[in-house]
């Protein structure tokens, strides 16, 4: 059973979507996720994918809860968190808040709220600077996207038709795009 369907490899790998490019990937990690039903947790070990779209949790073994998959679009984080270890026995984490999904989520697990990754004192750091430098610059990118500040999507204009005869009598209409602002005066 998975949260959220992805299709694995016979390496019990996700296989990657199209454009999909992968960065880093971790193995024998500890996971523990909460849910969008109170008090309700899974937890055990597996593997941790990052791509530029997406973070994949894949449980080593089917538990008896039945959770095998978790993808993790990483516009749909609400926020990353690395913490160092508080003890010299312990081991760092890494905590991915997730947002809540627009529409009603439907089945066994309802959705993921939060899931916290434990693991390697020598890995872990690295892959949680990955994957706050890609979180970084995919929620950059969706903000310059939802705002209008991509350069590129500037309106375009059509170029101005050729200038009156001189006649004094205020612009000709010939002059003046269609699509200019009111009060427009070439």
């Amino acid at each position: 059973m998975s949260i959220n369907t992805i299709t694995l490899s016979p390496e019990r790998r996700p296989l990657p979507t199209p454009d999909e490019m992968s960065i880093r990937d971790l193995s024998n990690i500890e996971y523990i996720l909460s849910l969008s039903e109170p008090g309700k947790k899974l937890d055990g070990r597996g593997h941790v994918y990052l791509s530029d779209s997406r973070v994949v949790i894949v449980a080593d073994a089917v538990g008896a809860d039945g959770f095998e998959t978790l993808a993790v679009p990483l516009t749909s984080l609400a926020g990353v968190r690395a913490d160092p270890p508080k003890l010299l026995s312990s081991s760092p984490r890494v905590t991915l808040d997730v947002a809540p999904p627009p529409a009603r989520v439907e089945g066994r697990y309802g959705w993921c709220v939060r899931a916290e990754l434990r693991g390697s004192k020598a890995e872990l750091p690295g892959f949680a600077a990955a994957l706050d430098k890609t979180y970084e610059r995919v929620a950059a990118q969706a903000k310059a996207k939802g705002t209008g500040e991509d350069e590129f999507d500037l309106p375009l204009y059509a170029a101005a038709g050729p200038s009156g005869s001189g006649s004094g009598s205020g612009p000709s209409t010939s002059d003046v795009p269609s699509d200019a602002p009111p009060g427009y005066e070439p």
